[in-house]
């Protein structure tokens, strides 16, 4: 990957587990600012210690990662402020400070009878991304590129998130049902089954919304849809009483708007050519 102008960052599973997640990005695009890693054993034993006694729930090494990155600006004189010389004045021009990002990936437990974990490990992932994307929250009278790290107190906008990952959930699970609605159905029976509700408060999107859900998975036993790509836009932090607005002042920040660009094209033929499953070396 370096060869081609990539740098990465790894969460390995725990245990000694071989295979965990990975987030590359281009070197000329992006720089990581910071990471943070997760291992749902480890939360599930400090955050819900009653779960993490059952045995099931317990001791899957399953682990997630997130990154803070930042977009290199597309030259050196996007951010400056100019002089002028000849009346002795500083003429402030405005300042585009660099877009930011958070990116997170995770992989959920595979057994498809054990909806449960997955939900317990997705509503994690869910909590700890809100925090982290709260804590990074950067302030709208900043004169910098720099961000808070102080728990997001203050009026801040909260910044947009790209996750994905393999999450073995079908569309119509509750997993997904949690992602995309924030919340588990009344008639859910996952409900009773914890001893706390599940609720969050990003506005999730799919990226598949415009194509629907197409397969990930290809096998003999087995064609569907588990892995996603979800992506919250950012937003505007309050002080609890009022909706706020970005004040007008010479440091503003980039807009970032997503876009599906294009979908790979992985029809039955075109994955029967390289083999019998999906993934597979060629789509992984």
């Amino acid at each position: 990957m370096a060869e081609i102008g990539y740098n990465g960052i790894l969460k390995q599973r725990t245990y000694g587990r071989p295979d965990g997640c990975a987030i590359f990005y281009k070197n000329d695009k992006f720089r990581m600012i910071d990471r943070h890693d997760i291992e749902f054993d480890e939360l599930v034993k400090s955050k819900h210690p009653h779960i993490a006694s059952r045995p099931h729930v317990f001791d899957r090494q399953n682990v997630a990662v997130l990154a803070l990155m930042e977009m290199l600006p597309a030259s050196p004189s996007s951010n400056s402020l100019s002089t002028n010389t000849d009346t002795s004045t500083t003429t402030e021009t405005t300042v585009t400070t660099p877009t930011r990002l958070i990116v997170a990936t995770g992989h959920t437990h595979w057994n498809p009878e054990l909806d449960d974990v997955k939900l317990m490990q997705m509503q994690m992932l869910i909590d700890e991304i809100t925090k982290y994307r709260h804590a990074y929250a950067t302030t709208h009278n900043d004169n910098s590129s720099s961000i808070t790290q102080e728990g997001g107190e203050g009026v801040g906008v909260e910044l947009p998130v790209l996750f994905a990952g393999d999450f073995n959930a079908e569309p119509d699970s509750s997993v997904l049902q949690y992602i995309m609605q924030g919340r588990l159905a009344q008639h859910n029976p996952y409900r009773k089954k914890f001893l706390f509700d599940f609720e969050h408060k990003l506005q999730v999107r799919s990226a598949y919304e415009s194509v629907g859900y197409p397969y990930t998975n290809w096998t003999a036993d087995y064609k569907g849809c588990l892995d996603y790509i979800f992506y919250v836009d950012g937003s505007t932090l309050t002080d609890g009483n009022s909706t706020t607005t970005t004040p007008t002042t010479a440091h503003t920040r980039q807009p970032l708007s997503w876009q599906l660009v294009d979908i790979l094209d992985t029809s039955p033929e075109l994955i029967k050519s390289h083999g019998p499953n999906l993934p597979n070396p060629w789509f992984p």
